[in-house]
């Protein structure tokens, strides 16, 4: 039935944009968490340069 395996086809479809979209909230995560870390870093470089002087 023609219907039918339009319907398989959507879902089909909708399952890859889903996993697409899975794909790129990783990436997003991923990229956060480094962002954090760089702007952590410089931080605590400063302050060991206080500590010095």
């Amino acid at each position: 039935d023609i219907n039918t395996y339009l319907d398989l086809e959507r879902v089909d479809e909708l399952d890859n944009i889903q996993k697409l979209i899975d794909h790129d909230n990783i990436i997003l995560e991923t990229l956060t968490d480094k962002d954090i870390i760089q702007s952590v870093q410089p931080t605590q470089n400063n302050n060991e340069k206080n500590e010095e002087i």
